[in-house]
């Protein structure tokens, strides 16, 4: 049995997308997700997913970003939210989802000018060929079960590593999990059922 885990700052039960919790979009908005999505090959549109680690958070986290981090703060109270990988995440329909920030991501961006609008999307077209490939960006909880394994204590290796990156302070610092594999899971019904929520303390 496998659990994936989600963190906020206040407790949630079922887990909702921002859609499903009522967020309506603008006009610009919502053309900017649809654009969005369409451009990265993603499953759907940024607001019908939802975010989940495969191995829960060390307390620790706001030292191995040495206090700088944006978002991971010592003294922060969070819930920490237990959801079961099983059959009733199917239930509306095989779940969708991606593994973003897969370890692979790092070397597939080398040499790539993202300024460079051909470059960029050519990076995004090979980024999401080889996601399909390795079954990282699929649906279905048996295919889901199957990534979990795969980078189940393997993920917080990646927390506060990369010091050296030119962009550490402008994209790794201010990010929830950039470089961190982690789950986007896109419910059909806009909900994940809680198994259990916790009340944890960073240090």
């Amino acid at each position: 049995m496998n659990y994936l885990y989600h963190y906020s700052v206040k407790a949630h039960d079922p887990l909702k997308t921002k859609e499903a919790q009522g967020f309506v979009l603008s006009p610009e908005d919502a053309k900017y997700e649809s654009d969005r999505a369409k451009l990265t090959y993603y499953p759907d549109i940024y607001s019908r997913h939802i975010s989940l680690f495969i191995d829960p958070v060390p307390l620790n986290i706001p030292e191995l970003f040495d206090h700088k981090h944006g978002m991971w703060k010592s003294g922060v109270t969070l819930y920490k939210h237990y959801v079961e990988v099983s059959k009733e995440m199917d239930a509306g329909g095989p779940i969708k989802f991606i593994l973003a920030e897969a370890p692979w991501k790092r070397e597939l961006m080398t040499g790539v000018n993202f300024d460079n609008t051909k470059e960029y999307h050519a990076f995004l077209m090979r980024y999401a060929a080889k996601r399909a490939q390795l079954g990282e960006q699929s649906s279905g909880v048996t295919d889901l079960n199957k990534v979990v394994d795969k980078y189940k204590g393997h993920c917080n290796q990646h927390f506060g590593a990369y010091r050296n990156d030119e962009d550490y302070e402008t994209m790794i610092l201010p990010r929830y999990a950039a470089y961190v594999p982690h789950l986007m899971v896109y419910p059909a019904n806009g909900e994940l059922a809680v198994s259990k929520i916790e009340r944890i303390k960073l240090k």
